[in-house]
């Protein structure tokens, strides 16, 4: 049961929180590291006929939600860097499906895609790995909303594992 002590932590538009809230782990480089070998087990497990699977017409393949992710958490990770630096302009949003549509998801494996996912992800790890915790209530401005480093932080965790529910709910990737 998440408290309102919690939430009262995060500061930044309820979208954010909604992925905040599925992160059960407080030490945010533990759920970092724990969700980047749960995703790569399950990024690997999928079949190469699964690829380029959309559960339904207009939805984005699996390579292609993927991507977002990886889009989403390089992303979000620059804006952490931002409001660990005490950087005050204010940082624009993004359209993740023109970022889907301009990805060219089905020209590349979805194993180059998951090394990209590792990657990433470890970037960002080394990123938070370098925070000091009094930095996490740095507050900035991330498409027009007031938003801390410790939301942008636990929203790249969350992100992800909406993700990974909507590949086990929609795609059927046990």
């Amino acid at each position: 049961m998440e408290s309102k002590n919690k939430q009262s932590q995060f500061i930044g538009p309820d979208y954010l929180w909604n992925y905040i809230h599925l992160v059960k782990e407080d030490n945010i480089l533990k759920a970092l590291r724990d969700q980047r070998n749960l995703m790569m087990n399950k990024l690997l497990s999928i079949p190469n006929n699964k690829e380029d699977f959309a559960y339904d017409i207009g939805k984005w393949s699996i390579k292609e939600m993927i991507l977002h992710v990886n889009d989403t958490e390089r992303i979000f990770a620059y804006r952490a860097l931002r409001l660990m630096r005490g950087d005050k302009t204010p940082m624009a949003g993004f359209d993740e499906n023109d970022y889907a549509k301009n990805s060219y998801a089905s020209t590349r494996s979805l194993t180059n895609i998951a090394d990209e996912f590792f990657a990433i992800r470890n970037a960002s790890i080394h990123l938070f790995d370098s925070v000091q915790e009094q930095l996490m209530d740095n507050i900035g401005t991330a498409s027009n909303h007031q938003v801390n480093l410790r939301a942008v932080a636990f929203a790249i965790v969350g992100h992800s594992s909406h993700h990974l529910n909507v590949l086990r709910d929609r795609y059927g990737i046990k």
